[in-house]
């Protein structure tokens, strides 16, 4: 490949490279042809690099200097030339060191723009726009609306790239549906379409993530098929007792450097607590987004400058935070994902040839999970993810938006314009004058002359602070700041304050100890100082379904014995990462599936008499349990269904009808759902309307949603009837043999 002269200079001479990666001599040229770009690759592995380096290469030469030093035809139209965004702000802050040193060798200049960056910051770049522009979704929606249409060409109308950081997870997310549109609607003050290119380390169907991207526009995807080995071991605990070997392991490899995630924020304060106890010190660092920005950043750059230490965290540093080589990965609880398997994987050995992951568990259920998803790393399989079809909620945030954004707006342009989203093409103008009406009831906006406004009522919600909150389409949980004296240290979930947290009361955050002194309910404050003990708080999040793959990967694995089970050669390379007591324990739950009848193809049923109730093991995630359950709800007026996991369900019969012959009617019922759905699909929402199934959505704008939209949402968030009719009609309906396996593990 032929780069500008002095981008070559550099990468040979300052960076001091000797060849390029493998994903940057696929990725390079096909971003130097000018095609959209999804490229797909490890932590560590360049796909950054990949991204820039023909970023830089375009703006060199639209700056007016080829490679002899002759000015280039098509000046530099001045503004931004590349829109950088990122799903944190902690990404945005890292990557800034990153374009910062490159901008630096050529003179280029770049602004940081979210809601922490300094704001004389942003209103330097306001009167004379960078060449690189670092934000997220949300502070782009927000510039969008609020600067003035002169603004916003000065910024924008030179621009030719956007860049789209940990692609992965925007997809089928409310905050990428968001993005979506804000694509399109930078794209008309550019002028035409925006180069795109998109970054990943995980993706299971990069096809469908790139033409949701791109919107149907050209592209090619450049994928490291190569991945650096994954290193995988998996230690068992038959009994949920907290977090003992793993801190026990960490003893062992004092002098390492180790990243943990765990299930929660409040996991993170509790493991951090036991391993001090056990006399764990020193550079020991729990990150959350509960502890305060400015204490997240300091512990980011010691734990980064440090050569030891360990960093227990939820979620934060699964994405591609830079905290420097990292030894092994440490996760508590259920692999779950994959796709997240690999992302945290990948956070360790980066500048070696393997990745470690040590992998607790508790439990027989978060042992079946664990092994159902390193059995698909095995296999090169990532989970496909539940997608909504017509995300409502956000499409009518668009709407309200684009007229906050002009202060007045044609309906049939706002439709015309959302419909070249691909997010949003599926909405129909029926269902779009539907949200608009809808809107007038709830007092958003008014309609007169053929144009729309936003109403009193739009103003009274969203007015002062809540604009902020409006430029978000994710809820957030009100907080109480947490201060001792006067300095900000986090924040605690207001379910937990205020049901249960008193004044002397004591509490931990950020794996420091604390006792409230005094709490503010009005002003939503805790004044705390630091004490010796305190318990873990618990800070609320909606629960995050897991894929219908696992699940059903978790049934292959417990079937092993069977004839449509996971083979052989699968289960060794499983016994392979087990420790002796994972080993033991997976034999006698495969023994007792095998007892039971369990074969790995099955949707089983067992009559409990003694419980009055039928056992239906679907193995078939949330999503198809709520189709079955719905259908059933509805067809057996009186009986109760319920689900404690998302491979099974429970059913307790009518009243005066037998447990034994209700089971043989459930079963037969099973095996009509698909030929039911196929005759009456509408049947599915009416049955789940008339068992209650349907519930608010949550989220801040699907309250104004008219309720046949509401509920039609619903139902694509929770429910899966396409996937639930395969499933029934692959797996024969079948009895246990014996209840083995129910008395083994709580399914």
């Amino acid at each position: 490949m032929k780069l500008h002269y002095r981008l070559a200079d550099f990468i040979i001479n300052t960076l001091r490279w000797s060849d390029f990666t493998d994903i940057q001599k696929t990725a390079i040229p096909a971003v130097l042809k000018g095609k959209n770009s999804l490229i797909i690759a490890r932590t560590g592995s360049g796909k950054t690099e990949a991204a820039m380096i023909p970023v830089f290469d375009r703006l060199l030469r639209a700056g007016g200097v080829g490679d002899t030093g002759s000015v280039d035809r098509e000046k530099r139209r001045g503004g931004v030339f590349c829109v950088y965004v990122a799903p944190l702000r902690t990404l945005l802050n890292d990557m800034t060191g990153r374009v910062a040193k490159w901008c630096e060798k050529f003179s280029f200049n770049y602004t940081l723009w979210h809601s922490d960056a300094a704001g004389s910051k942003k209103a330097a770049f306001l009167k004379a726009p960078t060449e690189f522009l670092l934000i997220t979704p949300e502070s782009l929606e927000s510039f969008i609306i609020n600067r003035s249409e002169s603004e916003k060409s000065l910024c924008f109308a030179g621009a030719d790239f956007m860049i789209i950081d940990e692609a992965h997870s925007f997809y089928s997310t409310g905050r990428g549906f968001q993005l979506g549109s804000l694509i399109k609607r930078l794209e008309a003050y550019a002028g035409r379409s925006l180069q795109k290119i998109a970054l990943s380390a995980t993706v299971e169907n990069a096809e469908k993530v790139a033409g949701w991207l791109f919107s149907g526009e050209d592209y090619e995807v450049s994928d490291e098929k190569e991945s650096k080995k994954l290193e995988i071991s998996l230690k068992y605990d038959k009994v949920d007792g907290g977090p003992g070997r793993l801190v026990e392991c960490l003893k062992k490899n004092r002098g390492a450097k180790v990243i943990v995630f765990t299930r929660s924020r409040g996991a993170c304060e509790s493991l951090a607590d036991e391993a001090r106890k056990s006399g764990l010190r020193g550079d020991l660092f729990v990150h959350h987004s509960a502890v305060e920005k400015d204490i997240r950043e300091d512990i980011e750059t010691r734990f980064k400058a440090s050569g030891a230490g360990v960093l227990i965290n939820a979620a934060s540093f699964e994405l591609g935070i830079d905290i420097g080589d990292v030894d092994f990965v440490m996760n508590a609880g259920a692999l779950d994902s994959p796709s997240r398997a690999r992302q945290r994987a990948g956070r360790a050995g980066r500048r070696g040839p393997v990745s470690r992951l040590i992998n607790f568990v508790s439990g027989d259920f978060e042992l079946l999970m664990s092994l159902a998803v390193i059995n698909m790393m095995n296999a090169g399989r990532l989970e496909r993810k539940h997608c909504v079809e017509k995300p409502y909620d956000i499409y009518l945030h668009q709407i309200l938006s684009k007229v906050m954004q002009r202060g007045s707006a044609r309906p049939g342009v706002i439709f015309g314009e959302l419909a070249a989203v691909e997010s949003y093409r599926a909405i129909t103008a029926a269902e779009f004058d539907g949200i608009l009406e809808s809107l007038v009831i709830h007092d958003l906006i008014k309609k007169e002359n053929g144009m729309i406004t936003l109403s009193r009522g739009f103003e009274k919600r969203f007015s002062g602070m809540n604009f902020i909150s409006f430029y978000s389409v994710f809820e957030s949980e009100k907080q109480f700041s947490v201060l001792e004296n006067t300095t900000r240290v986090g924040s605690l979930d207001s379910h937990f304050v205020m049901n249960g947290l008193n004044a002397g009361d004591k509490f931990m955050l950020g794996g420091r100890k604390y006792v409230a002194m005094d709490i503010d309910l009005k002003k939503g404050v805790i004044q705390a100082r630091r004490v010796d003990s305190g318990r873990a708080p618990r800070w609320r999040s909606e629960p995050v379904a897991c894929e219908y793959d696992v699940i059903a990967e978790m049934h292959r694995v417990l079937g092993s014995c069977g004839g449509r089970g996971a083979s052989g050669g699968e289960i060794e390379k499983l016994r392979a990462v087990m420790d002796s007591c994972a080993n033991e324990r997976f034999d006698e739950l495969v023994r007792a599936a095998s007892a039971s009848g369990i074969d790995g193809g099955g949707i089983y049923l067992w009559p409990d008499e003694a419980l009055n109730e039928v056992k239906i093991l679907t193995f078939g995630s949330a999503y198809v349990n709520n189709v079955i359950r719905a259908l059933l709800t509805a067809a057996f007026p009186g009986t109760k269904v319920t689900s404690s996991c998302p491979a099974s369900l429970s059913v307790a019969p009518p009243p005066l009808l037998q447990t034994r012959a209700f089971a043989a009617r459930l079963g037969e019922f099973i095996e009509k759902i698909p030929d039911i759905m196929r005759s009456k699909p509408e049947i599915l929402m009416k049955s789940a309307a008339a068992s209650g199934m349907i519930k608010p959505v949550r989220g801040k704008f699907a309250a104004y949603l008219p309720a046949d939209l509401h509920d039609r949402l619903f139902m694509m968030k929770y429910f899966e009837p396409e996937t639930a009719c395969a499933h029934i009609r692959k797996h024969s309906v079948t009895s246990l043999s014996r209840p083995d396996i129910l008395n083994e593990i709580n399914l």
